[in-house]
């Protein structure tokens, strides 16, 4: 179930997800490909995250579970990146021999999902 934000037909939105793969994105921002329990796979784009004071440093790291509040135009579809609050972090206490077998998981998972079809039913 979708929670939507504000009023009715407002394009803000609640979920939960977890990040699969992140990359820079212009200066200061991310491009984040993430798991979530009501859209399946999605892209999002996290403004301002790569600088000094943002208030998401350290949140948008592979594998973290994280409550997120988003916004998307109707044309759009990319996600932006509202709001954000660690969940857990599944890599926490994980050996790196581990963490490489995770990584080269969910880089298979981005491979096939588009055999896969719809992919919420995953999360």
């Amino acid at each position: 179930m979708v929670s939507k934000m504000f009023r009715e037909g407002s394009n803000f939105y609640q979920t939960e997800g977890i990040i699969f793969k992140r990359q820079p994105y212009r200066e200061s921002s991310l491009l984040c490909r993430c798991m979530t329990r009501d859209f399946g796979m999605i892209s999002l784009i996290a403004a301002g995250v790569q600088k000094e004071k943002s208030p998401f440093t350290g949140l948008l790291e592979t594998f973290s579970q994280i409550q997120l509040e988003l916004h998307r135009t109707q044309k759009s579809q990319i996600f932006n990146l509202r709001s954000a609050n660690l969940a857990k972090n599944h890599l926490q206490g994980v050996s790196y021999q581990q963490t490489i077998l995770a990584n080269a998981a969910a880089e298979l998972y981005l491979q096939c999902e588009y055999l896969i079809g719809e992919s919420s039913e995953y999360y």
